[in-house]
């Protein structure tokens, strides 16, 4: 069956979205947002699931708008998708990786299950500036301290969206024009309120 999937994780956003945008893109007619609910993973977490349910259901009418429709399946995630492969329910998937390590193994899982079926699949990095295990000392160890990481962090995202770099400089550069005044003005005002006070 010509369909293609966006299976979601815990990024309910229709804009700044890789996956979305992908499965948008996409070529396949019919397309649609998969969510796989894990009841365990919910247990005694009653505010949470309350949050879970209200996100879905305000995400679902934002994907009718952009003509994708959405399933909440129940169950554990790997059997899931086993089950969709087996009934030919998509040929291409999309998502964006987890920033949580159980999660990332349960990808990891889930990209050998599409491979061995020769399932296209594609996993984004959307939900940080840049990968974790990207931000590294120049002989390949973790910084120590942050002001070192933030620096080489810096230097990789603008390098990656160098297309957004003179937009950011010239926003970075407005700012600092409309925030900075005169260091003498600021003086002036305090000289003032120091007199009156006195």
């Amino acid at each position: 069956m010509s369909c293609s999937f966006i299976w979601l994780r815990d990024d309910f956003r229709t804009s700044n979205n890789q996956a979305i945008t992908a499965l948008i893109s996409d070529d396949n007619k019919e397309k649609k947002a998969i969510y796989i609910y894990e009841k365990e993973t919910y247990l005694f977490c009653e505010s949470q699931k309350w949050w879970l349910a209200r996100s879905l259901e305000i995400f679902q009418n934002k994907l009718k708008n952009l003509n994708i429709s959405l399933d909440v399946i129940h169950g554990n995630i790997q059997k899931n998708i086993k089950k969709l492969i087996s009934i030919n329910s998509f040929n291409r998937i999309y998502w964006n990786k987890s920033c949580h390590i159980n999660e990332n193994i349960i990808e990891e899982d889930i990209k050998k299950i599409l491979e061995d079926n020769n399932i296209i699949y594609k996993e984004f990095e959307a939900n940080l500036l840049n990968p974790v295990e990207k931000i590294k000392k120049d002989d390949g160890t973790p910084f120590k301290v942050f002001t070192h990481y933030w620096k080489k962090a810096e230097q990789i995202y603008l390098k990656n969206n160098h297309q957004y770099n003179d937009k950011i400089y010239k926003n970075y550069n407005q700012k600092l024009k409309k925030t900075m005044e005169p260091p003498s003005k600021y003086l002036l005002i305090i000289g003032k309120k120091l007199n009156k006070s006195i």
